[in-house]
């Protein structure tokens, strides 16, 4: 999903306005509809070092989505694993918030790795469906 507010043409929205400042409200309104009900888990990272969630179940034939977020400033990559290691997504980007998606080919235990590019610890919220 992606949320944008502007126009084609550069011009004026407003006093102070600009497209990231009215896009926000929108997309948080629609993640908290979107994620009702999905897991999260929260931690920290230390720096330079991967949490690993092992045994991550999701389901054969639906869409499968991870999304981390940092608390604060920070750079996590996630990358996703399948049952026999083979790397199956990984944002190319790392950043303060780090998304992968997947259609899974049947249900079995990933392990989503999140690794802290980041010089201090990071404090970051893991959301799937």
């Amino acid at each position: 999903a992606i949320v944008w507010i502007g126009y084609d043409t550069p011009r004026k929205m407003g006093s102070n306005e600009t497209g990231g400042g009215l896009s926000l409200p929108v997309w948080i309104t629609y993640m908290e509809h979107a994620l009702k009900g999905v897991a999260v888990s929260r931690g920290v990272v230390p720096a330079g070092k991967t949490d690993v969630f092992k045994g991550q179940k999701f389901e054969s034939g639906k869409y499968a989505e991870a999304y981390v977020e940092a608390q604060g400033t920070g750079e996590i990559r996630l990358s996703v694993y399948d049952a026999q290691g083979n790397l199956i997504c990984k944002d190319a980007n790392p950043a303060d918030t780090s998304y992968c998606g997947w259609w899974p080919k049947d249900t079995q235990g990933f392990t989503l790795n999140l690794e802290n590019r980041s010089e201090t610890a990071v404090a970051y919220k893991v959301s799937t469906n």
